[in-house]
C-alpha cells in the first residue's frame, strides 16, 4: 500500500560525545530505524536530526531515498534533566514537515520500537477530519534479557502505554495551523488535554515497543522520576517473559533485536513465551499476553 499524505517518523538522536557508548546507541537505533522501514505501507519517510550518524544510517541513506537527515549544528552538550537536545532537534523535525507541505509526524525515539502496521492504521482511522492519533497499548522490554511486560500492568504501571512510552503520538502538520504537537503537549497529557480541549482524538490499537534497561535511556538516567524509571526496569526485567518470534515481526526486528541472543535467554533460565498463539491485528497486546 502506498496511499495517503505523508508520514513521517522523525527521530532525534543523541550525539556521539553525550552518549555513554555510541556502539549502544548504534544498535539501539538500529533496530528503531528498521522498525520504522518495515510497514506494511512503505509509503513513509523517516527523518534523523543528529549531530552524528550511525553506519547504519550511512549505509542506508546511500540508496533509500526514504531517509533524510537534518543536521544539528549547535554545541554538544551533556544531556540534562530537561533534555533540551532532544526537544530542539524535535522542533527541527517539526518544522522541516511543515516545510514539505506538511504530512502525519509521529516522533520516535531512537531505542523504541513501533507495530509495523503503524503507518497503515493511523491513515486509516485519522482520516482526513482527525488531527491526531494515539497508541495507548504496548510492551516494556528489557534490553538486557529480552524480557517484556504488557503495559498497562496492574503492579508495575496500571495506566495507559502512550503516558510511559513517547513513541505514541501521531499529529497531522498542516502549514500555517495549530497542530496537535503544540496543542497537547507532553504525551502522557494527550487523551486528558484532548478531552479539555475536545479535539478529535483517534485511537490507535497497535502495540509499541518501549527498551528498558539499555544504559542509553535517557530518562532512566536524567530528570525528576529517574529513580522510579530504573524500579521500573528492574520490574520489567524480573518479571517480564520471553519476547516471542511473534512479537518481534509485529515490531518489525526479526534479526535485528536489539537485545541479548536467544541462546542466552535460554541458559538464563527465563521461561515461557510471550504471544503464544498467533497474532490478531489490533487485538490489546495485554489480552494476546493472557491467552
Amino acid at each position: 500500500m502506498t496511499t495517503g499524505e505523508p508520514f513521517y517518523f522523525g527521530i532525534s538522536l543523541i550525539a556521539r560525545d553525550a552518549a555513554r557508548s555510541w556502539d549502544q546507541v548504534s544498535t539501539l537505533f538500529a533496530a528503531t530505524l528498521r522498525s520504522a522501514l518495515s510497514q506494511t505501507d512503505s509509503n513513509v519517510k523517516v527523518v534523523l536530526a543528529a549531530h552524528d550518524t550511525p553506519d547504519c544510517w550511512d549505509l542506508l541513506s546511500r540508496t533509500d531515498p526514504r531517509l533524510t537527515l537534518l543536521r544539528a549544528d549547535w554545541p554538544v552538550k551533556p544531556p540534562s534533566p530537561a533534555n533540551d537536545d532532544a526537544g530542539a532537534k524535535k522542533w527541527r523535525i517539526k518544522e522541516y514537515v511543515s516545510k514539505c507541505g506538511g504530512g502525519l509526524l509521529m516522533y520516535l525515539d531512537a531505542d523504541d520500537l513501533v507495530d509495523v502496521s503503524t503507518v497503515e492504521v493511523a491513515r486509516q482511522l485519522m482520516g482526513d477530519e482527525k488531527p491526531a492519533g494515539l497508541v495507548r497499548e504496548g510492551f516494556a522490554i528489557d534490553a538486557m534479557s529480552g524480557n517484556a511486560l504488557a503495559i498497562p500492568d496492574a503492579s508495575a504501571f496500571n495506566r495507559p502505554f502512550h503516558q510511559l512510552c513517547g513513541s505514541t503520538t501521531v499529529a497531522r502538520i498542516t502549514p500555517g495551523e495549530e497542530n496537535a504537537i503544540d496543542l497537547l503537549g507532553s504525551h502522557h497529557l494527550w487523551e486528558e488535554r484532548a478531552e479539555e480541549l475536545r479535539l478529535n482524538l483517534a485511537k490507535l490499537p497497535l502495540c509499541g515497543g518501549y527498551l528498558v534497561n539499555s544504559g542509553e535511556n535517557h530518562s532512566e538516567n536524567q530528570g525528576p522520576f529517574a529513580d522510579w524509571r530504573r524500579s521500573f526496569a528492574q520490574a520489567v526485567a524480573q518479571r517480564g517473559r520471553r519476547v516471542s518470534p511473534r512479537l518481534v515481526r509485529q515490531l518489525g526486528v526479526s534479526g535485528a533485536e536489539p537485545w541479548v541472543s536467544r541462546d542466552n535467554l535460554q541458559r538464563s533460565g527465563h521461561a515461557g513465551d510471550l504471544n503464544a498463539r498467533p497474532l490478531r491485528r489490533h487485538r490489546s497486546p495485554k489480552a494476546r499476553d493472557e491467552e
